[in-house]
């Protein structure tokens, strides 16, 4: 994010931070939740500069489909956890 856009988002009231930091976790819990962010993020890219279709990886590395299934299958757990992190917190906040 470049500085003009991040000050202007501060200003209105935003706060900036990680994936960490927005769930309230340790240190080794964000590192953790970041490496499964950014880990398909990673294959996808190497998969883009090697200019392979989504279809070839697979054909290459016998294992590649059930890796893919597994890193995606990580992602939207650790969606779910924060989407559930969430709403207990705007529960809570509501009782009080």
């Amino acid at each position: 994010m470049d500085q003009e856009t991040r000050k202007r988002l501060e200003s209105a009231g935003w706060k900036i931070g990680d994936a960490g930091e927005f769930l309230g976790a340790t240190a080794e819990q964000a590192a953790i939740v970041e490496l499964r962010l950014n880990l398909p993020r990673a294959v996808r890219d190497r998969r883009i500069r090697r200019s392979l279709r989504q279809e070839q990886p697979p054909r290459l590395y016998p294992s590649y489909q059930d890796r893919r299934r597994h890193l995606r299958g990580s992602v939207h757990a650790a969606q779910r956890k924060a989407s559930d992190r969430l709403r207990t917190a705007g529960e809570e906040a509501g009782t009080r």
